[in-house]
């Protein structure tokens, strides 16, 4: 690969915590009950009311944190990660043909049930008429949009992206959350709905963090993952662990291995505040950045009863779904 360096320039979320704002780095909301619905910002105020009124809630929180990530940026690439897509809406549309038939017409829905709904608004507002994908897989989709754009700068193809990770949790979605024991058990974190959207460039400038490496991989342990990153990378620093812990005895055990192969490490973990969802890790990416701006790891990102403030100028974001897993290194720009 070329010697370019990615970097994150800017982040915009909608979630759990509130709205477009860092505040819950430092002061978060605490998430109770099984479901936690995003936090909506006032719309009008960013999308006049005629536009509003035809787009779904996953829509509406795309394009705004895609405004907010780019402001007047153009950019070279659009790409989407959602493990449902538009799923409140696909919802409605079968339920419709069940309870009505095949024939009942529902034009504006069918059209917005697509997971490639989300990137085309986004690219059709930004103006954006190049390079656009988006990606399904499940709650690694984050990641598999991350590196394809992180690909594509450090081959020179692209200087920039926004890269958008958008999720939605419809009530018939909860109820398979909770059977597959992926939400809802005992000491779990609820599930939530969040919509990350951050631009990436070639570019330093007032850069949040560089994204140093990504490693993807199906049925590998985090151990063997980190020796590959580790082969490519040389012996980085890495001065904290940010992972994926729900609460769940049987997912989180993956983690404790990969805090075991690196001992002294500090570890931080996110769900707690973000909840769970397929684009969860979005937020762990987001949690990373705003660390290594500041150089600092807040308590409220701390493991354990005796958690202070802990300086970071490189963390190691490990995410697992299912079988997947992936490491992203972020290092500060200092």
């Amino acid at each position: 690969m070329a010697a370019n360096k990615v970097y994150i320039k800017s982040i915009a979320h909608i979630s759990a915590q509130l709205p477009l704002s860092d505040e819950w780095l430092s002061s978060p909301v605490v998430l109770r009950g099984d479901f936690v619905p995003a936090c909506e910002p006032l719309y009008k105020d960013y999308i006049s009311p005629m536009a509003a009124r035809r787009m779904t809630p996953i829509l509406k929180r795309a394009l705004v944190t895609a405004r907010a990530a780019l402001g007047d940026k153009a950019v070279d690439a659009i790409i989407t990660g959602t493990g449902l897509g538009s799923a409140a809406c696909s919802e409605k549309l079968i339920n419709a043909m069940i309870e009505e038939g095949e024939s009942f017409s529902m034009p504006t829905q069918f059209m917005q049930s697509t997971h490639n709904t989300i990137g085309s608004l986004v690219a059709i507002n930004s103006k954006c008429h190049a390079y656009n994908a988006t990606y399904s897989q499940d709650g690694i989709s984050a990641e598999c949009a991350l590196l394809d754009a992180f690909v594509q700068m450090k081959l020179a193809k692209i200087k920039n992206a926004l890269v958008g990770v958008h999720d939605e949790l419809p009530h018939g979605w909860l109820e398979v959350m909770k059977r597959g024991k992926i939400t809802g058990n005992p000491s779990q974190v609820p599930a939530s709905e969040t919509s990350i959207s951050m631009l990436l460039d070639t570019n330093c400038d007032g850069a949040k963090c560089e994204i140093a490496g990504i490693e993807l991989a199906f049925n590998t342990s985090f151990d063997k993952m980190l020796s590959s990153l580790k082969g490519r990378l040389g012996m980085p620093q890495i001065d904290a662990v940010m992972t994926g812990k729900n609460g769940w005895e049987g997912h989180d055990k993956q983690y404790d291995e990969l805090i075991d192969s690196l001992p002294g490490v500090p570890e931080l973990h996110y769900k707690h505040i973000s909840g769970e969802s397929c684009a969860a890790s979005s937020f762990g990416i987001y949690a990373s950045a705003l660390c290594l701006e500041r150089g600092i790891a807040p308590a409220s990102l701390q493991c354990g009863t005796n958690a202070g403030n802990t300086p970071v100028k490189s963390i190691l974001l490990a995410s697992a779904s299912r079988q997947n897993k992936t490491l992203i290194l972020l290092k500060s720009c200092d």
